[in-house]
């Protein structure tokens, strides 16, 4: 998809510059420069993201994070970039 394609809305955070420039949210264009550079090889299908205000360590720990991973390891992908906004 391209980046302008990419709608962000949050009902608690300053959108204003993530909808100016929807790369400093999820960097896909600097991501796709690296992939034509062949400094990586390739981008994931899926994107993942999570709200920020998850409360509780223990839930992300135990819940969350091995979730990520499951689905990530059924993708093939072999790293993640962690973005936080």
């Amino acid at each position: 998809m391209p980046t302008s394609e990419l709608r962000v809305t949050h009902f608690a955070y300053d959108t204003t510059d993530a909808r100016r420039d929807p790369n400093c949210v999820l960097p896909l264009d600097p991501l796709r420069d690296l992939v034509s550079e062949g400094r990586i090889g390739a981008l994931a299908p899926t994107a993942f993201g999570c709200m920020g205000g998850v409360y509780s360590a223990r839930r992300v720990r135990e819940q969350l994070a091995p979730e990520l991973a499951r689905h990530m390891l059924a993708e093939g992908i072999d790293a993640a970039l962690l973005v936080p906004v």
